[in-house]
Parts: C-alpha cells; structure tokens; sequence
C-alpha cells in the first residue's frame, strides 16, 4: 500500500513536471523576446562558469537561483496554465446556477 502511494506520487510530479516544460516552451514559441531574454540569463551563467567543465557543477541550486527571469517565466507560466488542473477534469453532476449564469452538467472544468 506504502508503494502504491509512492508510485502514485511520483508519476503525478512528472505529469506535472511534463505540462509545466512544455508549456514554458509552447509560450516560449509564441513571445520571441521573452525567451531571447531568458536565453540570454542562461547564457550568461554559462559564460560566468566556463572554467567549470561539467554540466553538473555549472547547474547547482545557487546558480539556479540566480535566474530570476527564467524563475518569473516559469511562475508566469504556471498561473497562467496550472498544471495540476490541467492533470485533472472536473465534471458537474448536476446543474447549477451561478449569478445570473446556468452552467449545464455537461460542461468540462
């Protein structure tokens, strides 16, 4: 049972891991500027360790937090597409009416 919940937790978080990459990319595509400037924050912590000569040691949680923009870009991403909502569908199982709105019980959340 112990093992269920551990499998259970670790495919949610690449789920969501997967929809929040490929989302950052899709807008990525989408605004030029932005991800030129985000390439560029990248860029620039490569250049400030190329003595280094592992990927491993440039990429540590100290340089990664000096990517503010790339931070925002990733935060930005995430309001604008949630990825636990986008894992999950909510259903109404009966109609509901909400102000002067009707929200039939077939529409998809």
């Amino acid at each position: 049972m112990i093992v269920d919940e551990c499998v259970t937790f670790m495919l949610a978080s690449t789920q969501t891991t997967t929809f929040l990459i490929y989302n950052t990319l899709y807008y990525f595509t989408k605004m030029p500027e932005i991800r030129e400037r985000a390439r560029g924050e990248i860029r620039t912590l490569f250049n400030k360790d190329n003595d280094k000569e592992n990927l491993k040691d440039i990429l540590t949680h100290e340089n990664m937090t000096e990517l503010e923009y790339m931070n925002m870009c990733i935060n930005e991403t995430l309001r604008h597409e949630p990825s636990v909502g986008a894992s999950s569908v909510a259903v109404l199982t009966e109609p509901i009416k909400l102000l002067d709105y009707s929200i039939r019980n077939d529409h998809y959340f």
